[in-house]
């Protein structure tokens, strides 16, 4: 058993929490500090997580084995959870992608498939059935969204549940606070760095920069029930593109961008609105399209990091863990993320009570 505090309220972090709590034997006494949770009503920008699409869909490059097997984790994960979590806000939807004939081009007039298609669970196909007057191949995969508001809730309801778990609603100002917040009182034995796009200060990681977003939600009054992903070349808003993924409650997500050094723009302008709606009709001509009734406009900042993903002890602490720098796949790696954690919280509570007993 071992105090541990986790720094971040996002979905890495709230993961670890419930992976950390849900291992056997450990009775791990967990407290959260963050200045953001799930239940808020209003949320500041750097608190990504709520303002995600989300689904799953892994980015991992063709040769980048490492992200590849932490993000084929959170796949079974959020299998499981749809079949036999209904509370967790995670539905089943198939994930059909398009490309269209100006990417085809741009990418040498090969036919690019995602690594994914190795998965045998994810039941990949190639689709024939297509508008081929507006692209060149098609193909489509068993996929999930989640509705991230139900998801973090769930999650944290989860935690709670333990009777282990407590947040301590604060803004740290560095991660040596963190050992003074445990629940418990005394000291934190471990303290797990899950701040987001907050590491830039908290580390500091001069290397962590915010990829802004844009999401629209709107009723899903066309009866989409697939997610749908564009490949396409934007000649003049080249950090634009089209994703739509449609909730269980009946809305559904337009995407979006990927716009780097915009940490200023913070609200959606009409025309960016425009645009997005505009694209789902040209690239989507056979769905019924009429008005769209937007119920939110979302601005989010994905936390990338130049160098990828950090999941490592600190090089002057090793009671510190840091597990940041997921960038737009927080969803699908928080379930391999944090099973790399729990291993070093383990690894790291064996060492620590080997040396007490070479000491005794």
């Amino acid at each position: 058993m071992a105090k541990i505090v986790i720094v971040g309220a996002g979905v890495v972090g709230l993961t670890v929490a419930y992976e950390l709590l849900n291992e056997k034997g450990s009775n791990h006494r967990i407290t959260i500090v963050a200045s953001q949770i799930p239940m808020d009503w209003e949320y500041n920008d750097n608190y990504t997580s709520p303002f995600a699409g989300a689904n799953w869909a892994s980015f991992a490059g063709p040769n980048d084995i490492r992200q590849q097997n932490i993000d084929e984790v959170g796949y079974s994960k959020f299998k499981k959870l749809a079949e036999t979590k209904p509370e967790a806000g995670i539905i089943k939807r198939v994930d059909q992608n398009y490309v269209t004939y100006d990417r085809f081009k741009a990418w040498g007039n090969k036919i690019r498939l995602p690594w994914l298609k190795r998965m045998k669970e994810i039941n990949f196909r190639m689709v024939d059935d297509y508008d081929k007057s507006l692209y060149r191949y098609s193909y489509a995969y068993d996929g999930f969204v989640i509705s991230t508001t139900h998801y973090l809730t769930f999650l944290w309801n989860e935690c709670v549940k333990s009777g282990r778990f407590e947040l301590r609603r604060k803004k740290l100002h560095n991660l040596d606070e963190a050992y003074d917040l445990h629940h418990d009182g005394g000291k934190a034995d471990i303290v797990i760095n899950c701040s987001g796009i907050g590491a830039r200060e908290l580390v500091p990681d001069s290397g962590i920069y915010g990829v802004r977003g844009v999401l629209l939600l709107v009723q899903n009054d066309v009866k989409l029930d697939k997610i749908i992903g564009i490949k396409n070349v934007e000649p003049t808003y080249k950090d634009e593109g089209l994703y739509i993924m449609p909730r269980q409650e009946g809305d559904m997500v337009i995407g979006g961008c990927f716009q780097v050094g915009k940490e200023d723009e913070k609200t959606v302008s009409d025309a960016q609105c425009q645009r997005m709606l505009a694209r789902a009709v040209k690239y989507l001509p056979w769905l019924p399209w009429k008005d769209f009734k937007i119920i939110r406009k979302q601005v989010g900042f994905r936390p990338f990091r130049k160098g990828g993903l950090r999941i490592e002890y600190d090089k002057e602490k090793k009671s510190l863990i840091h597990c940041y720098g997921h960038g737009g796949a927080g969803y699908q790696a928080s379930w391999g993320s944090s099973a790399i954690v729990r291993k070093l919280v383990k690894d790291y509570l064996a060492d620590n009570s080997q040396k007490r007993c070479c000491k005794l």
